[in-house]
C-alpha cells in the first residue's frame, strides 16, 4: 500500500483500477434488477442509476487514462481548458450564456417542485430533486470552465469574484430544495 498523500500518478492509476472493477460489478448487477423489476417505477429509477454508473464507469476509465498517460510523462494530472477547441473568448461568451440557461433551469425546476408538491409529492417530486442536483452539478462544472478561461486570458481577479457570486447563486437554489 502507499500513503495518499505521497501518492503518485501511477498509483492514483492503480486504485482507479480497481475502483473501475468494482463499479462495473455493480453496473452488472444494477442492470440485472432494472431488467428484472416488475414495478415500473422502480424499474425507471433502478434505469436511472444504471445510466450514472455507466458516466461514472466512462469517468473513472478516463481519469485511469489519463493517470497512466501521466506516470510515463509530465506527472501532470487532469483535463486543461486552456487547450479549448472554441477560442478562449468565444467558449468564455458560451459558457456565460451555458450558466444563465442552467441557472434558469434551476429557477423553473424550483418551481415545478414546489407546484407538484401542493398537487401531488411522490415520484415527481424526487424525480425534480435528482434534476436538479444534475443542474447545479452543470453549474459546477461550467462555473469551472468559466473560471479557467478567464484566468487564461487574465483576468484571474474577475474569475474569482464572478466564481463566488455563482456560488452564492447555486447555494441559494439549493437551500431553497430543502
Amino acid at each position: 500500500m502507499f500513503n495518499d498523500k505521497k501518492a503518485t500518478a501511477a498509483d492514483l492509476a492503480a486504485v482507479l483500477a480497481q475502483h473501475e472493477a468494482a463499479e462495473e460489478a455493480v453496473l452488472v448487477q444494477y442492470r440485472q434488477v432494472a431488467s428484472a423489476a416488475r414495478d415500473s417505477g422502480v424499474r425507471f429509477l433502478m434505469q436511472l442509476i444504471c445510466e450514472d454508473e455507466e458516466r461514472h464507469h466512462r469517468l473513472l476509465a478516463t481519469m485511469q487514462a489519463d493517470a497512466e498517460r501521466a506516470a510515463k510523462t509530465t506527472g501532470q494530472i487532469g483535463p486543461t481548458v486552456e487547450g479549448a477547441v472554441l477560442l478562449q473568448d468565444q467558449a468564455l461568451d458560451r459558457t456565460d450564456a451555458f450558466l444563465a440557461h442552467e441557472r434558469d433551469g434551476l429557477r423553473q425546476l424550483n418551481r415545478l417542485r414546489r407546484m407538484t408538491k401542493r398537487l401531488s409529492g411522490g415520484p415527481s417530486n424526487f424525480i425534480l430533486d435528482l434534476m436538479a442536483a444534475d443542474t447545479r452539478r452543470h453549474i459546477a462544472i461550467l462555473e469551472y470552465i468559466n473560471s479557467r478561461l478567464r484566468a487564461a486570458l487574465g483576468d484571474e481577479r474577475q474569475a474569482v469574484m464572478l466564481n463566488a457570486e455563482f456560488s452564492n447563486q447555486g447555494d441559494r437554489g439549493a437551500r431553497s430544495w430543502m
